[in-house]
């Protein structure tokens, strides 16, 4: 699977996901829907970088909660 398939087939995950971190963090309308693209922007930067280097050594769930964690506490 491509890394564009990928992401194709995980955007309710990420969405999920997305979602969990903003209600954890307080943010809401506005606020909420730029992270949520912040995001989707950062995953498909320089060509899906962040899913190329997913290796399956854990569920995507994972992998992808850390990253989204990762992108909230940088910003």
């Amino acid at each position: 699977m491509t890394p564009a398939e990928l992401f194709a087939a995980s955007t309710s995950l990420i969405d999920r996901i997305t979602a969990g971190v903003c209600r954890r963090a307080r943010l809401a309308g506005a606020d909420a829907e730029d992270f949520a693209s912040e995001v989707r922007l950062a995953l498909l930067d320089d060509d899906f970088a962040v899913l190329r280097r997913f290796e399956g050594r854990s569920s995507m769930q994972s992998s992808l909660t850390v990253v989204i964690d990762g992108i909230f506490f940088v910003r």
